[in-house]
């Protein structure tokens, strides 16, 4: 018997799947198995009409900014919700999480469900997810050179 999540449930595992997107070791193995899911949480196959060739590179982008916007959220709520056990104010929490980053995925022109479809596409189709990942690498900030040290 499968649990319903709740609709901040189903964001925050779409969300923490994008920004397992962002990490270097995902990235170094970009033929991997699929990134896993919280155990918890039921894998989810992307639906039978994304084809990801028709997904164009601009809804790539969007889907790259929206991440890049809420892998601060995400950490915040982490550390927020780790700090309590008080249910009212984990709740609390979450619905502030959930309004957020439903605002950033909206402000990339996506919907939350249209997010996760492609971040649950970028977990189960190799190509798909280099296309991802090329553009997260294009959209980060280069890597500061050492300076050289200075000899006295």
């Amino acid at each position: 018997m499968m649990t319903r999540l709740q609709p901040w449930q189903q964001l925050l595992s779409g969300l923490l799947l994008g920004l397992l997107l962002l990490s270097p070791a995902w990235a170094q193995t970009p033929e991997a198995s699929p990134i896993p899911l919280p155990l918890a949480t039921p894998r989810p196959t992307p639906p039978p009409t994304l084809n990801p060739d028709t997904i164009s590179d601009e809804e790539i982008n969007n889907l790259v900014q929206a991440l890049q916007k809420i892998q601060p959220l995400v950490e915040k709520a982490s550390r927020d919700l780790q700090a309590t056990a008080e249910p009212d104010k984990r709740q609390q929490i979450e619905s502030e999480f959930e309004t957020a980053a439903t605002r950033v995925v909206r402000d990339h022109n996506l919907t939350p469900e249209r997010y996760r479809d492609l971040i649950t596409l970028a977990n189960n189709n190799p190509a798909f997810r280099r296309r991802v990942q090329a553009r997260l690498d294009a959209l980060r900030p280069p890597s500061p050179s050492p300076s050289p040290q200075e000899t006295p």
